[in-house]
């Protein structure tokens, strides 16, 4: 990151390049480098589709990957942002949806192992092409079969899914059980960003970390500071986490999504608005720790 600077405010720009090398841009005076960026990762799709435009940041990421050319080009960028924001002067070298982390593999093998031990005799799973779904989706059909879950198309009001591919195949499921036949929708840890869970479903999602805790609200106000109105995301609070020195090593639970129109004071929570994981809502824990498995 640059050097403090006392004098004549300026505003840093990252290059994109792969190491950390900064110029000095024009435009207004600035506290950090996103000074003056408006929101741009936080809906993935064309608004998202270059961050440069707003505020002449372009994430870093190594040249050899290109984010925005996926529909996982969001999540990519979202962890950039993360480490950005920690200060990190190394360049991203692997994108989320390259590859299924161990901490996600655990996580979905405990959360089949969890549905077995709720008597679920069948479950579908819902992927799309990434490597990281692909993997995924192994990881939880070996985790069904080996308690005793058929793994396949299920359909009607007691249908429940599993979905294991990016944020806008989860999006597009969340939306279809809003219009269509309502169904239990489980979702991967990487799918816990706002604009996937701001559906209002109840969708449940698998994580190892307690998105209400102080070291997430953290980087959701060190996100927000530098782009009002971002949406945090497990990846960019990953990551964020790695460039302090940190590595989740929480037990998972369950969180459902829920929508809140209204906070009572008296309560002292900030679970909705701009200060949640969860625009206007909240993420509530449903289990305790999952089994290990």
């Amino acid at each position: 990151m640059p050097p403090a600077r006392t004098a004549r405010p300026r505003r840093w720009a990252w290059t994109g390049r792969t190491s950390p090398r900064w110029r000095r841009g024009p435009g207004r005076p600035a506290a950090g480098p996103l000074s003056g960026c408006q929101p741009a990762v936080r809906r993935y799709g064309s608004s998202a589709a270059a961050p440069s435009r707003h505020c002449g940041w372009t994430p870093p990421i190594a040249r050899e990957i290109r984010p925005f050319d996926s529909p996982d080009g969001p999540e990519c960028a979202s962890a950039a942002l993360g480490a950005l924001l920690a200060s990190s002067a190394t360049a991203l070298g692997r994108c989320p949806a390259d590859d299924l982390s161990a901490p996600d593999a655990t996580a979905l093998r405990e959360l089949v192992g969890f549905l077995a031990g709720r008597h679920v005799q069948a479950l579908d799973v819902v992927s799309d092409d990434s490597p990281r779904s692909a993997q995924a989706a192994a990881a939880v059909r070996t985790a069904a079969a080996a308690t005793g879950v058929a793994v396949g198309p299920v359909r009607g009001p007691y249908a429940l899914r599993v979905v294991v591919g990016g944020w806008p195949t989860a999006e597009r499921v969340l939306q279809d059980s809003v219009r269509g036949v309502p169904q239990a929708v489980y979702l991967a840890p990487w799918l816990a960003t706002g604009p996937v869970l701001a559906h209002g479903t109840g969708a449940v999602v698998a994580l190892a970390f307690d998105p209400r805790e102080p070291l997430p609200l953290d980087y959701l106000a060190t996100l927000r500071t530098a782009l009002p109105g971002e949406s945090g995301s497990p990846a960019g609070y990953t990551a964020w986490l790695a460039a302090h020195g940190i590595t989740l090593s929480a037990p998972t639970r369950l969180y459902a999504s829920a929508q809140i129109s209204f906070m009572l004071p008296e309560l002292g929570h900030q679970h909705g608005g701009a200060t949640g994981w969860v625009p206007d809502g909240t993420l509530i824990p449903v289990t305790g720790p999952l089994p290990q498995q």
